[in-house]
């Protein structure tokens, strides 16, 4: 009796300790970072009004300073692109090239030592947008 006892006793803990553990993945915390442009970003530059920056990297190396973002937030790639192109035509750039690719509006423009190619596609949510723009200056 007495081991019959401990016996369900043992079975009891192990039921209680297999009750307890879970067999979903941990959960991760993720690291929310905040991007910026910096302070000797070009004025020159167009950047979509309204819009969040989502991911920003720069260079810079002997002959150029460059950066690579991304933008994102609720409106058309159509009006997106008519607001880049706008901006770029009506204050002194040059548009090196204007078109379509696999859903990416694409637009090349340069002004005097500035370089830039706007990339606008559909964001991940309805109505949206993103945005991937680089950028390079020379000495």
């Amino acid at each position: 009796m007495k081991s019959k006892l401990l016996f369900l006793g043992f079975l009891l803990v192990l039921g209680i300790i297999a009750g307890c553990s879970s067999d979903s993945a941990p959960v991760k915390k993720e690291k929310v970072e905040k991007f910026f442009f910096p302070e000797n970003f070009p004025a020159d530059i167009p950047i979509y009004p309204s819009s969040t920056l989502s991911n920003f990297r720069d260079y810079e190396d002997e002959e150029s300073w460059g950066a690579s973002f991304a933008l994102v937030g609720i409106g058309s790639v159509a009006d997106v692109y008519g607001w880049y192109y706008d901006a770029m035509t009506s204050n002194g750039w040059t548009l090196k090239s204007d078109k379509t690719v696999a859903g990416y509006r694409i637009l090349k423009a340069e002004k005097n030592n500035l370089y830039t190619t706007i990339q606008a596609t559909k964001g991940s949510e309805e109505n949206s947008y993103r945005i991937s723009q680089q950028v390079k200056v020379f000495n």
